[in-house]
């Protein structure tokens, strides 16, 4: 009797085949998911760096036709909001220590070469910077002239739909002209013009400039006297941790700044997932890293040096 050939595979052949087949596999999975995540990281830079680059050229433009006079009028704030309330602050993760990283700077060394901007923390709100300027209106306003305009952080929904998801943004309010010659031109927050004006101090989610925006920031710079030293830039605000709000004036003990150095921080969409995720209560614990490790791992600085060409009329 003929015996039958009998081809196949053996397991110990099967076992290895099913070895190989898994690490590719793996090898591909890994290979994809590195190219999202540079996909990811190339588009959240590209996003950022146009969002950055509005708001960079608004301020520069608006800061570059400032209006300035010799009065007692408080006419450029810039306060540090190290405990924001309202909107949805409650829910946010962003810790109080931590937040707020300036360092102190002795009167002996202002002139000297700062900390970079970008290396600074400016509490749990960022500043809210407020100012008045001759710039064009981006609103529907059909008065000229001067008018109050305001930067801040927020958090709160992306739209006012319940349950929307939650985002850091940074707002611009403006005040019209014509309501802004009619109630005046001091900006102190304690008892100045508008202490209690909503369309300034609670921006709605028509005045967003930008998203994701974690820290927005400024410095306030004097140039040098000394003709030796004109070049030379003095810091005027923020001196340290406590120093954290300037009011400048024609006649008062802060001066108007000759330079102002503005910075935004703004997440990537893989640092906003992040903190989202450390943000709600049944996903906390999947994200052990701390905020602010989050946030510098996956956020991106840009930061303007802006001159300022008027001077107190």
């Amino acid at each position: 009797m003929n015996k039958r050939n009998k081809k196949g595979f053996t397991l110990i052949e099967l076992l290895v085949a099913t070895g190989v087949t898994a690490i590719i596999a793996g090898l591909m999975i890994q290979m994809v998911s590195n190219l999202l995540t540079a996909y990811n990281r190339s588009s959240g830079a590209l996003s950022a760096q146009s969002q950055s680059a509005f708001v960079l050229d608004q301020i520069s433009s608006e800061i570059e036709s400032l209006v300035l006079r010799n009065t007692t009028d408080v006419m450029l704030v810039a306060s540090v909001v190290e405990n924001p309330s309202g909107y949805e602050w409650s829910n946010s993760a962003k810790p109080t220590g931590g937040s707020l990283v300036i360092p102190a700077v002795a009167p002996a060394n202002i002139f000297e070469p700062q900390e970079p901007i970008e290396n600074l923390r400016f509490g749990q709100g960022g500043v809210f910077l407020r100012y008045i300027t001759a710039a064009p209106t981006l609103s529907n306003d059909p008065n000229s002239g001067v008018r109050v305009v305001g930067y801040q952080i927020q958090l709160d929904g992306v739209t006012d739909a319940g349950g929307a998801p939650l985002q850091y943004m940074l707002y611009r309010t403006e005040i019209p002209a014509l309501e802004t010659f009619t109630d005046g031109y001091n900006l102190d927050p304690t008892d100045g013009d508008y202490v209690s004006n909503t369309a300034l101090i609670q921006p709605d989610e028509n005045d967003i400039v930008a998203g994701n925006v974690v820290d927005f920031g400024v410095r306030f710079f004097e140039t040098s006297s000394s003709t030796a030293n004109k070049s030379q830039r003095g810091l005027l605000f923020p001196l340290d941790s406590s120093n954290v709000e300037y009011k400048a004036a024609g006649s008062g003990a802060e001066q108007y700044p000759d330079v102002i150095e503005v910075m935004i921080r703004i997440l990537t969409p893989e640092g906003e997932r992040l903190l989202a995720a450390k943000r709600d209560p049944l996903t906390s614990a999947s994200v052990p890293q701390a905020w602010w490790d989050i946030v510098l791992q996956n956020s991106v600085v840009f930061s303007r040096v802006i001159n300022i060409p008027s001077r107190p009329l």
